[in-house]
């Protein structure tokens, strides 16, 4: 088998990215956009060792009914993977990824929830991060990313995740930025001014915030696009500028400047409010966190005692589980992070929780004589550092309530609990990012003694 051949491959399972998976001369097929039951042919595109990854060329069989993608730009965009299956059979495969991971480190006693489906399948997104182009015409480009083409930008008509409002500003600014001959930043070259355009709309309260990132202002020209955009598009609350000088291609930089409104915009989740600024950590689904919170604080109890949040972000959970503790402790390493949660704290008048800044790992090294009543664990995808396992496995809480992103690492770090004495109780997926392999889970963990 070599790159550009030919071949014809049954679909068995999924891998951990989502990505369909056989297998052809003892060799790893994985094949994007393939579900368990697929007979297809597609063209070798890279191969590895023991893996060659196949596009699709043309479908024998279906293992699953395919419709009709409602956005034009499905196939080009990265994003939205499973477009083409029913909302039903891609709860069904995010349930099926949950059960593979577990069942690959000796978790398939484990019974695995239905997966909890998300309020609306599509417009769920409160915040969307859109990058600056130039096009062989020399035209400004605004959109997203080209799928595997990280230096490629097509230009977005409609995303059907974000709101329509903000498919409305992103084709107001693009046409803005070419009527003012502006120009977008290349990577390359490192010049140019335009890079990211981040807009984030509450759900709750409709509250619309735009941050315009540039590698120069103040600049005449970013001051006449936001101007004649806050005529074109009243409905922005908050419009800022942020100064990005640094070669990273991140939409952040060293200084921001509030053009108008408050730079922030508020949303709220359950009886918690929150203040979201341009930088502020927040569950892109905000309906569905909700009801991801209100899971959490279920699966807590009524009266939990002390309890230790670790990775708490901006102090989300923290907050929704402080009617029910005797005191909540929130550690996470983003100062920033920490300073939003202390505010969140202040603005919903919560006085039982305290948010330290600092790597977990580090914090809990002068907390393990502390007697929490319940750990909840909230990581990155990665999933916990070697020496939180060791600690908590020290702490010896009574339960652990870990919400994980990643289903594989969450289920190598539960194999590692199962050494510390631990058992896992139950396990919910629940969907956050619908049209995607993605969700989170909701696992409970206690000691077996």
């Amino acid at each position: 088998m070599k790159r550009g051949d030919e071949i014809e491959i049954d679909i068995v399972d999924l891998d951990s990215k989502g990505d369909g998976r056989g297998t052809s001369e003892g060799r790893d097929i994985i094949v994007r956009r393939a579900v368990p039951g697929d007979k297809i042919r597609g063209r070798v595109v890279k191969k590895r060792r023991g893996r060659a990854d196949v596009e699709i060329t043309s479908f024998v069989d279906y293992g699953m009914s395919r419709k009709e993608a409602q956005c034009i730009h499905f196939g080009l965009c990265g994003g939205c993977r499973w477009q083409d299956l029913s909302y039903e059979d891609q709860l069904l495969l995010k349930e099926r990824m949950v059960r593979n991971a577990l069942n690959q480190y000796g978790f398939d006693h484990i019974e695995v929830e239905s997966t909890m489906p998300s309020h609306a399948p599509f417009f769920y997104r409160n915040k969307m991060e859109y990058s600056f182009g130039c096009d062989r015409d020399g035209n400004i480009q605004l959109g997203l990313h080209m799928r595997g083409r990280f230096n490629r930008v097509f230009d977005v008509e409609s995303c059907h995740l974000q709101s329509p409002l903000s498919n409305k500003i992103v084709q107001h600014v693009r046409r803005l930025a070419n009527e003012l001959d502006l120009s977008a930043y290349d990577l390359k070259a490192h010049s140019g001014l335009l890079r990211f355009l981040v807009i984030r709309d509450a759900k709750k309260s409709n509250q619309v915030l735009v941050n315009l990132v540039v590698s120069n202002y103040p600049e005449g020209g970013v001051e006449t696009l936001a101007n004649r955009l806050r005529e074109e598009v009243p409905e922005i609350d908050s419009f800022i500028i942020t100064l990005h000088t640094g070669k990273a291609q991140v939409a952040k930089g060293e200084k921001e400047f509030v053009l108008w409104g408050d730079g922030v915009i508020e949303e709220s989740c359950g009886l918690i409010r929150f203040d979201i600024s341009p930088q502020s950590f927040f569950q892109t689904n905000s309906i569905q966190a909700e009801r991801l919170y209100n899971l959490i604080s279920e699966w807590a109890g009524e009266e939990i005692g002390k309890t230790l949040d670790l990775y708490c972000g901006t102090g989300s959970i923290s907050l929704h589980l402080a009617h029910r503790a005797e005191h909540v402790l929130g550690i996470e390493v983003v100062e920033e992070a920490v300073e939003d949660a202390r505010l969140n704290a202040q603005r919903n008048d919560v006085k039982n929780c305290l948010f330290l800044a600092g790597k977990a790992e580090d914090e809990l090294l002068s907390l393990r004589d502390e007697d929490f009543d319940l750990v909840v664990v909230d990581p990155p995808r990665p999933g916990l550092h070697k020496n939180v396992l060791a600690a908590l496995g020290q702490m010896k809480p009574a339960r652990i309530l870990y919400v994980s992103c990643n289903p594989q690492t969450l289920a190598e770090n539960l194999y590692i609990l199962k050494d510390y004495g631990y058992g896992v109780r139950r396990v919910q997926p629940v969907d956050m990012f619908p049209q995607t392999p993605h969700c989170e889970v909701v696992c409970e963990v206690e000691r077996l003694d």
